[in-house]
């Protein structure tokens, strides 16, 4: 082994990718409860309007999963695709 060069292994990449996604989905999360505190006035509701969208990203998991799986992959990325589209016209 070099001196100074630490040898990572596969798990060892992995785990690096897990601390800078959660380290990045803590600090944006924190940013996000501060903002919806300041419409909602309360961090109760904060806690519980935070709850409704992790049961809604657990259930559209449970839903979207099989899914793609079933489906034909190019039709639903046009899909997809259009989707976002239509979103960003929305927003616009």
């Amino acid at each position: 082994m070099k001196r100074g060069v630490f040898p990572l292994t596969p798990i060892n990449k992995l785990g690096v990718i897990i601390l800078v996604s959660s380290l990045g989905i803590a600090l944006f999360k924190t940013v996000w409860s501060v903002y919806l505190e300041s419409f909602l006035h309360n961090a109760s509701y904060v806690g519980f309007l935070m709850t409704l969208f992790i049961l809604f990203g657990i259930a559209s998991y449970m839903v979207f999963i099989p899914l793609v799986e079933r489906r034909n992959k190019p039709a639903l990325f046009a899909l997809s695709l259009l989707l976002f589209f239509v979103s960003y016209f929305l927003f616009s």
